[in-house]
């Protein structure tokens, strides 16, 4: 007597095998072919650069015979990155920036939409007018911020 094709022959001591799908169980499922289970691993996405509202340069004043203090402000529309840079300016007279003193200092901050620095500076260069100027990347909607003041050494005769 024959066995039935895909089954074992009787008295071999196997069990009939089973009707399964043809090709290899692994990559086959029942209604088509198996999606892999290939782990995934992603980075979540850094915070997106938030928009720049406000930058205020506040309490701007003479420490010392060459050193200063500024305070700034800024508040922005997300909790991403930016950069603050300040830089500084002596001039011998009011109104423009004047000559920049010394580099620039960039200061990275993220996780706030509201963030305060102190900057201290001391000057180099001489000028009656100390000037400080404080920009963002991305920039700010208003364009940055700056105070200038007359030192107490200037006298304008």
């Amino acid at each position: 007597m024959s066995s039935p094709s895909g089954s074992a022959a009787a008295g071999s001591g196997e069990p009939p095998a089973p009707d399964a799908p043809s090709g290899d169980p692994e990559t086959t499922a029942p209604g088509g072919p198996a999606t892999a289970a290939t782990p995934t691993t992603s980075t979540p996405d850094p915070p997106a650069a938030p928009g720049v509202k406000d930058v205020v340069v506040s309490d701007f004043r003479q420490t010392g015979p060459t050193s200063a203090t500024a305070t700034v402000g800024i508040t922005t529309d997300g909790t991403g990155p930016v950069s603050i840079t300040v830089s500084w300016f002596t001039g011998r007279a009011a109104g423009p920036l004047g000559t920049q003193d010394g580099p620039s200092q960039t200061f990275e901050r993220s996780g706030a939409t509201q963030y305060t620095l102190t900057v201290d500076h001391t000057f180099q260069n001489v000028g009656c007018y100390w000037a400080v100027q404080a920009t963002t990347t991305p920039a700010s909607a208003d364009g940055g911020a700056s105070q200038q003041l007359l030192t107490r050494r200037c006298d304008l005769r």
